[in-house]
C-alpha cells in the first residue's frame, strides 16, 4: 500500500512535510479512509470516464446526450450497492495489507456545555 512509501519519505524532508507525511499514514491505516477511498472511486471513476469522452474533439450532440444518460443510468443503479461494495472493497484492501478491518470509535469531549446541561 502507499503509505509504507511514504514510511521511506518521511526521512528524506523537512519537519513540516514528515509531520503531514506521518499524519497521513495514520489516516490511510485507517478502515474508513479505505471505505471512502474506494466510495469515491467507484462514483468518480465513471464521471471521469465521461467527462474525458465529453471533451473529445468529434463529440455530437446526440452522443454527448447518450453518453450523459448512460452515466445517469449506472449511477442510478449503483446506488443502491454502492456503500456496501465500497464496504466489501475496503475489506478486501484491508486485509492484504494486515490492517484492521472495523470502524474506530472515536470518543466524544466533555466541553463545559455538557456539564452545565447534566446539572
Amino acid at each position: 500500500m502507499c503509505w509504507v512509501c511514504l514510511v521511506g519519505f518521511c526521512t528524506l524532508y523537512q519537519k513540516e512535510v514528515r509531520t503531514e507525511a506521518k499524519t497521513l499514514i495514520g489516516q490511510m491505516k485507517d478502515f474508513q479512509f479505505s471505505v471512502l477511498t474506494s466510495f469515491w472511486y467507484s462514483v468518480l471513476k465513471p464521471i471521469d470516464r465521461a467527462n474525458k469522452f465529453l471533451q473529445g474533439k468529434d463529440v455530437t450532440v446526440d452522443r454527448a446526450m447518450r453518453n450523459i444518460q448512460g452515466l445517469i443510468n449506472l449511477l442510478s443503479s449503483k446506488r443502491e450497492n454502492l456503500a456496501s461494495e465500497a464496504m466489501a472493497d475496503a475489506k478486501i484492501m484491508a486485509q492484504n495489507n494486515g490492517l484492521e478491518t472495523d470502524f474506530k470509535e472515536k470518543r466524544k469531549r466533555k466541553n463545559e456545555d455538557d456539564a452545565w446541561r447534566n446539572l
